[in-house]
């Protein structure tokens, strides 16, 4: 069996983390806005990165596994993307002399790669081969456009009845890097905020909170740090990712004074990137929308963003954007 999907078609194709199988999610007719009741359903839910912007739910209509599938966007890419490097050092260092000992904020950047005649499905499968410990997503609607991505970062999965699991993920270094030096003050201290950030989060819906110890997590070319969190809540996964999303890691704390700075700073809209996305139903499982890319005819818009301390070198935090950005472009090239 195979599929052709069209542009007016409503779907997901996803593969979750050190899985096989290829999961496609068709959704018919027009998509319905996320509610709560919808984590109830199986299907999957698609929610942009800015709170005041609407999240779809693309409803199980029909569930296909590993078959194949075509997809053709006729979707024109925009004609400028993107700051220059100085212009984005500009921002940092605008950034940094407004943050405080312990304070943090993510700032992000695109930029506009060129595709050829690289298929939407072409890219899927490199992504699979590539990231096997990732959670690889694309998806298409009139509503929302057309995403693909592997993301390392889990935002909440159920594991049992009343158990959830969450993650800490920040720091990002390259693997040669690595090898050689160990990790600075500055990568230990951004992951303790994100994790204080979101134990102290779920200490509002859980009284048993267990914390692993830091680990390393490999993606790709890039190491992050990473803390595994388990919980016990009677709440809905809806109302815990909600309260948890965006977190320090893709936003940064406090959270207010770090949304108003990056709104005053970015100069692009993030759409679905920083957002989340997943499986809704008795496996629910949410992942942040990282390493990703707005697919286009030809074309695709890639994203990247770090985290910027007080004590954060701005050629520093650009060379890490360069490489998050160099790890998909890399993909996208066959390298």
């Amino acid at each position: 069996m195979s599929l052709t999907l069209s542009s007016e078609d409503r779907f997901v194709v996803y593969r979750l983390p050190r899985a096989t199988d290829v999961h496609i999610v068709r959704h018919f007719g027009q998509l319905l806005p996320l509610e709560a009741v919808h984590f109830g359903r199986d299907g999957f839910v698609v929610r942009p990165f800015d709170g005041g912007r609407r999240g779809w739910f693309f409803r199980a209509d029909a569930h296909h596994r590993n078959v194949e599938w075509t997809f053709r966007s006729f979707r024109h890419p925009p004609e400028r993307v993107g700051i220059s490097r100085e212009q984005y050092l500009e921002h940092l260092r605008c950034l940094i002399s407004n943050l405080q000992e312990g304070e943090k904020v993510v700032l992000s950047r695109n930029a506009l790669v060129t595709l050829d005649s690289l298929s939407l499905e072409e890219i899927f499968s490199r992504l699979e081969r590539a990231f096997p410990g990732a959670f690889v997503y694309a998806w298409h609607s009139p509503e929302t456009g057309t995403w693909v991505g592997a993301t390392p970062e889990l935002l909440i999965k159920r594991t049992d009845e009343g158990w959830y699991e969450t993650v800490a993920l920040a720091g990002t270094r390259k693997l040669d890097a690595h090898q050689q030096l160990s990790w600075t003050t500055k990568e230990q201290e951004e992951q303790r905020l994100v994790t204080e950030y979101i134990a102290g989060v779920l200490q509002r819906y859980s009284s048993r909170v267990q914390i692993d110890p830091i680990s390393e997590l490999r993606i790709g070319r890039l190491l992050h740090l990473k803390s595994r969190i388990a919980f016990y809540s009677e709440q809905s996964m809806y109302e815990i990712a909600e309260a948890l999303h965006p977190t320090p890691a893709v936003c940064g704390y406090p959270k207010d004074k770090a949304l108003r700075l990056i709104g005053f700073l970015e100069v692009h809209d993030r759409k679905y990137y920083t957002g989340y996305a997943g499986v809704t139903g008795r496996d629910g499982a949410l992942y942040v929308v990282l390493r990703c890319m707005e697919y286009f005819d030809g074309a695709g818009v890639v994203y990247a963003g770090g985290g910027i301390l007080s004590g954060s070198s701005p050629e520093g935090e650009w060379e890490e954007t360069e490489a998050k950005m160099a790890m998909l472009t890399a993909v996208l090239k066959g390298d």
